[in-house]
């Protein structure tokens, strides 16, 4: 079996990458039998 790997990528703020990343895994449970792992690695994440 072939993996997959999408990438959500852009340097820029506020552009809505972490959105996006969260309703494709949402879409990916819904629709597939297919195990998912996300990360999201935002190099500018400010804990609380």
């Amino acid at each position: 079996m072939a993996e997959k790997l999408v990438l959500s990528i852009s340097g820029k703020g506020g552009t809505g990458k972490t959105t996006i990343t969260a309703l494709l895994l949402k879409w990916l449970i819904q629709n597939t039998e297919k195990i998912s792992l996300v990360v999201d690695a935002d190099p500018r994440h400010q804990p609380p």
